[in-house]
């Protein structure tokens, strides 16, 4: 029986930590292990004690729900966040995730599972869980960079990709307006009935559209950008909704580098 209890503690001492661990970087809560540790302590004390008395049915659930609850307060010490209600129940669903997949192998194999063995596989878990919440946070955070945008030019919508780029500051010195760099590709597929490629080459954009050339500064020196208005730019704000955007459209004799957009977007267009 003393196996039994210290085997317990132990897992459930392992289980309660990750959950706790895995909570905070669902939520954004500062970790502090200081109080990580006693509240999987308290927490393993409590869930072992109530075990052996032998708590059952709704009693069960709800020891198990205060518990959880309690566990998640004393993690947090004095930094009781807005999202405290998101930080318990990522908590919960953590814990039963963790719980869930023990009991799952050990019923896969037919055979009662080890309890250096089901340490493992919460350790495996817990880092697994760790970096998918790691790699949804930072595509998030990327994907915060790209705008959806609509271009329309004479009767025609045009969808692309711009990245929002910091360093884009660039803006008209006729109209003030900040400019949304294009690649070649795109910008000849919008002005396709009206401009060449040997247009672009030959700088004779100015005969063809109604735009000028400014000088720009790149990063590989002086150059020149021509610049023109379109009939609308818009961002897409969700499904339905787009919000429009004042900036003209422009193509220099660089590129840049960025495969997974159409377009360089300024900040000052926002």
């Amino acid at each position: 029986m003393e196996i039994y209890i210290e085997d317990s503690f132990l897992q459930n001492f392992i289980l309660l930590f990750f959950a706790l661990s895995s909570a905070k970087s669902i939520t954004k809560e500062k970790k502090q292990i200081f109080f990580d540790l006693p509240s999987s302590i308290i927490g393993s004390v409590f869930i072992v004690f109530f075990a052996i008395i032998k708590v059952v049915g709704g009693l069960n659930f709800l020891v198990n729900l205060t518990t959880s609850i309690f566990v998640c307060f004393l993690s947090l010490g004095k930094e009781k966040e807005k999202n405290l209600p998101l930080f318990i129940l990522s908590f919960i669903l953590f814990k039963y995730l963790y719980t869930g997949i023990g009991q799952g192998i050990s019923r896969l194999f037919e055979w009662r599972i080890s309890g250096n063995l089901l340490i493992g596989f919460l350790f495996v878990c817990y880092f697994c869980c760790k970096k998918v919440i790691q790699q949804f946070y930072k595509k998030r955070k990327i994907s915060n960079f790209y705008y959806n945008l609509r271009l329309v030019f004479m009767g025609r919508d045009y969808d692309i990709t711009a990245y929002l780029d910091s360093g884009n500051l660039l803006q008209d010195s006729t109209t003030g307006l900040p400019i949304l760099v294009l690649d070649l590709d795109t910008f000849l597929k919008i002005f396709e009935e009206r401009v060449s490629v040997v247009d672009v080459l030959q700088k004779k954009l100015e005969r063809k559209l109604n735009g000028r050339y400014i000088s720009c500064q790149t990063t590989y020196g002086e150059g020149k950008m021509f610049v023109c208005e379109i009939d609308g730019i818009y961002s897409k704000e969700n499904k339905m909704s787009y919000k429009e955007l004042h900036a003209l459209v422009g193509f220099g004799n660089f590129g840049f580098a960025k495969k997974d957009c159409q377009g360089l977007l300024s900040p000052l267009a926002l």
